[in-house]
């Protein structure tokens, strides 16, 4: 343990340079709970600071030995200027997620593409979690390690893996390379979610839009076929996480198959 006391330190430096964006080569996890699943994940802590005021610094501090991490106590006031806000928290920590960056694997990925909302983006690792998919591809910018994606997704985003790409054509030919047969979902689509159950053979690679467009246009012609989910015309459209633990359920599941 260590205490840093000046804003100046490079260390404080490096760690408000962190950002929360998939891409990045180093984020910022912003509270305890972070830190604690990133652990249990077997991913590297490189910086780790400890509020010396916090209800929980005895526990944090426990933990930290017992792991043989090395830390450093700063006051809440760092730990502010750290997160770049005007709240403190009991820790923050920077992470380094390139151990998460891996091929695809298994029978279902999800392609998600220009997705906004962190609580979304966590609910739909969850559920693909929960159901056997461990690999996500990125397109675009997206807070992959926002407090609230790892909140909702329970720690999981430290738990599968992933690619980020900036445009939809490289997604979809990444994935095809791969193996696997490329959709998205829309509303006027080739066949239905039960019919892609049992007509679609082989690795699946299915993507979903942003939560105001859905998937655009381009993906008509980079993918290999579309899928929808019948529902009732009183209802516009579904949320786009409830959308992709449907599918998770039914086309990656034991328990849906």
């Amino acid at each position: 343990m260590k205490r840093i006391t000046s804003m100046k330190n490079p260390l404080i430096q490096q760690a408000r340079s962190a950002t929360v964006d998939a891409e990045s080569t180093r984020v910022l996890l912003q509270d305890w709970a972070a830190c604690r699943w990133a652990l249990d994940a077997g991913l590297r802590l490189e910086h780790i600071f400890v509020s010396d005021d916090s209800s929980q610094k005895a526990e944090i501090e426990r933990t930290l030995k017992e792991k043989e991490i090395r830390y450093y106590v700063v006051t809440p006031g760092i730990i502010q200027k750290i997160k770049q806000t005007k709240y403190s928290s009991p820790v923050v920590a920077v992470c380094d997620p390139s151990s998460l960056i891996k091929p695809p694997s298994g029978s279902l990925v999800l392609i998600l593409d220009q997705l906004q909302d962190p609580g979304n983006i966590g609910t739909i690792i969850r559920s693909a979690r929960a159901f056997g998919v461990s690999h996500c591809v990125f397109v675009g910018k997206s807070a992959l390690f926002h407090k609230k994606t790892i909140s909702a997704s329970r720690g999981h985003v430290f738990t599968g893996s992933c690619q980020v790409f900036e445009t939809a054509d490289e997604a979809a030919d990444y994935c095809r390379q791969a193996g696997y047969t490329v959709a998205f979902t829309t509303m006027n689509a080739d066949m239905t979610l039960s019919e892609a159950s049992s007509r679609i053979k082989g690795p699946l690679a299915l993507a979903f839009g942003n939560e105001a467009q859905g998937c655009d246009e381009h993906w008509a012609s980079c993918a290999d076929t579309s899928i929808s989910i019948p529902m009732n015309t009183q209802v516009e459209s579904l949320n786009v996480a409830v959308t992709a633990g449907l599918c998770c359920y039914l086309l990656a599941s034991p328990i849906g198959s």
